[in-house]
């Protein structure tokens, strides 16, 4: 009996974790995300955070059609949950692309924008028929990292704390 209880724990504990969002989820624009209590759910304009208790819905800066998802994560890093989006942008006028990072902190009764920064840009080039290629600018080294108890993140020379 001792053994099915630990196993079916296991088994639970294993099945509740999911930090990224797949290609075709990335794709749809629609992805469910799990850990520990916190269960988020990610649509085109918004995402909802379920921690059990309490649920939360916040909108999205990347509601446009031609938005292009490229990251989705969930982590916790230190005593913080983040949500990460990288995405591209929708193109200007121009025809010019920005790749942006938001990261969202992750509360029980809210998300809470904590940046917004673009990493590179990219021109789009069409060529026959429905062929696309682009030109892009140098990309930039960025991530989190905890030094001193405290969660840093950089972006090339740019750096900060969260709070």
């Amino acid at each position: 009996m001792l053994a099915m209880v630990s196993w079916a724990k296991s088994t639970h504990a294993a099945s509740s974790k999911k930090l990224v969002c797949g290609k075709k989820e990335l794709t749809l624009k629609n992805c469910q995300l799990e850990f520990k209590n916190y269960k988020i759910s990610i649509w085109k304009d918004k995402f909802s955070v379920t921690d059990g208790i309490s649920r939360s819905l916040t909108d999205l800066p990347l509601i446009h059609d031609k938005t292009e998802w490229d990251t989705v994560r969930f982590s916790q890093i230190g005593k913080l949950y983040l949500l990460e989006f990288i995405a591209w942008q929708e193109p200007d006028p121009k025809d010019i692309q920005t790749k942006k990072w938001y990261l969202y902190e992750i509360k029980a009764e809210k998300a809470e924008l904590k940046l917004d920064k673009p990493l590179f840009k990219r021109l789009l080039i069409k060529g026959p028929g429905d062929m696309t290629s682009a030109k892009t600018d140098k990309a930039k080294k960025f991530g989190l990292k905890l030094k001193n108890q405290k969660v840093e993140w950089f972006l090339d020379r740019e750096k900060g704390h969260l709070e």
